[in-house]
């Protein structure tokens, strides 16, 4: 009975379609979106401090635009944050935020299609693992003041003794006025919409059609990047995240560890955006040497290295409107490859305890710890460059 009882939940879970916010609708956040709403989902997104341009794409798109943050949490079951590495933190400030206030608690409350009793959070930014740990950390309920602990019971001889000292001193009148004052209790919680957090990342480029399909809502004819996420199994299962929605959008669960998706898609990130940046210093000094070279350059990479060729020749030229994206994705590889190891580092940071980690070899500890971060950094500028050259332009 209990097993039937189960089941039947679970099919009444999967009939209830979540609805899916994202929170910003850019190049990917659309892609996304079209790809939910082509199957039936209804898509959200919060509207204020938009461009008209950007509101404009919304209403195409038939996404449900709301005017406040408090409107859009309390009318969304999950919500993707897609924005720049540098919003991370803030959006997800933003979305707590609201979650308090009593438009979004009254919203999610008149709401009778939801699957779920928690709103899920997945940040699916290029974040380091440690941003990642700090978002999650702003999700978590307040944890009320440890109790104190009870008076510790006094011996048989020292309640005698108590006892007597108490019966040989003298009666002192009462004075109220030394007695200290007593301090207010702390307020109590505010009450919020709960919220699980989930880490992500993504690996590839926006969702879209294929150019033979004629449907749009045949799984089958659409692109897909890789969704990756990582966290507690309670926020990774139906209700909270079902398995329709985990195979329509190729979502895969990685590791119950916040932090282990984030180290994924930076561990990715390095080899595709660093290598694009090392690409364009390349091309350019051989470029500035002399125009006849980089010809050169391209016909023996094109023999000599073909797979590399046909990565970079594209990557470079789809690279420049993304720059000022990845400066920030850069300083955020840098620090993961530079934490500690026990807190996600990437190997060539010390342990916690300041333990050189295998990678140190005979170099001094704090050398490497940096060795990611200034790398990283490094190419960071190569891409503010870029964008500042963009902007000149």
């Amino acid at each position: 009975m209990a097993e039937a009882a189960a089941r039947s939940k679970k099919i009444s879970d999967e009939a209830v379609k979540p609805t899916i916010g994202i929170l910003s609708i850019g190049e990917m956040g659309l892609g996304i979106a079209k790809l939910l709403i082509s199957h039936d989902y209804t898509v959200t997104t919060c509207t204020a401090r938009r461009s008209q341009t950007t509101r404009s794409r919304i209403k195409s798109a038939s996404i449900q635009g709301y005017d406040t943050d408090a409107e859009f949490v309390g009318n969304s079951d999950i919500i993707f944050s897609i924005v720049p590495p540098r919003d991370a933190v803030a959006t997800a400030k933003r979305v707590a935020k609201a979650a308090q206030s009593e438009t979004a608690i009254e919203a999610r409350a008149a709401r009778t299609a939801t699957s779920a009793d928690r709103l899920l959070y997945i940040d699916m930014n290029a974040i380091s693992p440690l941003t990642s740990q700090r978002i999650a950390q702003i999700f978590e309920p307040a944890r009320p003041p440890r109790p104190a602990p009870p008076p510790r019971r006094l011996s048989l001889i020292e309640r005698i003794s108590s006892f007597a000292s108490h019966q040989s001193a003298p009666a002192s009148p009462t004075n109220t006025t030394d007695a200290p004052p007593l301090l207010p209790l702390p307020p109590p919680p505010r009450p919020a919409i709960p919220i699980s957090y989930l880490d992500g990342g993504i690996i590839g480029g926006p969702p879209h059609l294929s150019n033979t399909s004629s449907s749009s809502a045949d799984t089958s004819t659409w692109t897909l990047p890789s969704i990756i996420v990582s966290g507690p199994p309670s926020a990774t299962t139906s209700p909270s995240l079902p398995p329709s929605l985990q195979t329509l959008l190729n979502i895969s669960i990685i590791s119950p560890t916040i932090g282990h998706a984030s180290t994924l898609k930076c561990s990715f990130a390095s080899l595709t955006k660093g290598l694009t940046a090392i690409a364009t210093l390349s091309f350019t000094t051989a470029h500035s040497q002399s125009p006849t070279l980089l010809p050169h350059l391209l016909d023996h990479l094109e023999q000599y290295a073909p797979s590399l060729h046909n990565f970079l020749v594209p990557s470079l030229s789809r690279m420049p409107p993304k720059a000022y994206r990845w400066i920030d994705e850069m300083h955020e590889i840098g620090q993961t490859f530079s934490a500690p190891v026990d807190q996600y580092g990437g190997g060539f940071g010390s342990s916690s305890s300041g333990t050189p980690s295998a990678a140190d070899g005979n170099n001094s500890t704090a050398t490497n710890d940096r060795v990611g971060q200034r790398l990283f950094d490094a190419i960071a500028n190569v891409y503010r460059i870029v964008n500042q050259a963009q902007t000149v332009s």
